[in-house]
This record gives C-alpha cells, structure tokens and sequence, in this order.
C-alpha cells in the first residue's frame, strides 16, 4: 500500500520507461535530448555540487546528533579517509 513516500525504484522504473517510449515516437529531437546535449556542462556541474555539498553535509551531520552515526572506530581522525 502507498504510504506517501515513494522510493527511487518506484519513480525510477515509470520514467525510463516515458523515456523509451518518447524516444521510439520522436527519436532522439525529443525536446528532454536536445536540453539536455545542449545544457550537458552546466547539468553536470550542478549534479557534481550537489553530491558534494550532500556527502559533506551527511558526513557533518553525524557528528551533531546525540548517538554517534559512525560505525565504531569510524572515527580515525583522517577526514578523508572517514568520508570516503
């Protein structure tokens, strides 16, 4: 039963499947294509920022909460070695 959230399975499989259907009716002049090998850098630039700024807010956020989210002896005192 739907709860109200969705997970990404869920809204992943219904998209792939507009953009296949699309993409066989109007080939690849589909105006989501032409955007998107129009707009390549600046998509890719703003996936990037957004992983990066999510991964370091994740990994500040587990030191602020009242348990400890790191594994134990996840804490090696080497940031990057803790992050990745």
């Amino acid at each position: 039963m739907w709860d109200g959230t969705f997970v990404a399975f869920e809204t992943y499989v219904p998209m792939l499947g507009v953009c296949a259907y699309m993409t066989y009716t109007k080939g690849w002049e589909w105006v989501v294509w032409t955007y998107m090998w129009d707009n390549y850098l600046q998509l890719l630039t703003a996936c990037n920022i957004v992983a990066f700024v999510l991964a370091w807010g994740v990994y500040v956020a587990s030191f602020r909460s009242s348990k400890p989210l790191l594994a134990e002896g996840g804490d090696s005192g080497n940031v990057l070695y803790d992050v990745s």
